[in-house]
């Protein structure tokens, strides 16, 4: 049973990552090489407030804790998205 559980959980985090597409940011008072200067930079603040390099080497060991990497994947996404939202970009129509 544990096995299943275990087989099954690696298997849904698997299909998230296959899932998962990188936003897209628009602003229309800005050039697209400045937009992805400030997406950068937008990461860079994300990553220094999180550590998430810390957080995947702390769980590589266990598949169990493939939740705790997407958990602070999220953290580190929604980081980024209030940085761009704070710089006057919005999220691009797919």
């Amino acid at each position: 049973m544990r096995r299943r559980l275990l087989t099954a959980v690696v298997m849904v985090m698997g299909l998230g990552a296959c899932a998962e597409r990188p936003v897209l940011w628009a602003n229309a008072e800005v050039s697209g090489e400045r937009a992805g200067t400030d997406l950068a930079a937008c990461r860079r603040w994300a990553d220094d407030r999180l550590d998430p390099g810390r957080v995947a080497e702390e769980t590589a060991d266990s598949p169990l804790r493939a939740a705790e990497r997407s958990q602070a994947r999220g953290r580190l996404d929604a980081l980024v998205a209030a940085c761009m939202r704070s710089k006057g970009y919005r999220p691009k129509a797919r």
